[in-house]
């Protein structure tokens, strides 16, 4: 059977690495606005992002 989510491996490196990641990482306001419509992201957290 296949397992569903994240192996443990990934988990622990992305964990490791969100600094880095969130550094180089570019917020276009699209993809905010996608967010948000989809209720993954509140104004408030789109606020803080942006």
């Amino acid at each position: 059977m296949l397992e569903c989510g994240m192996q443990e491996q990934d988990r622990r490196a992305l964990q490791r690495n969100t600094a880095v990641l969130c550094k180089q990482l570019v917020v276009d306001e699209l993809l905010i606005q996608l967010l948000q419509a989809d209720s993954i992201l509140t104004e408030s957290m789109a606020e803080v992002i942006m």
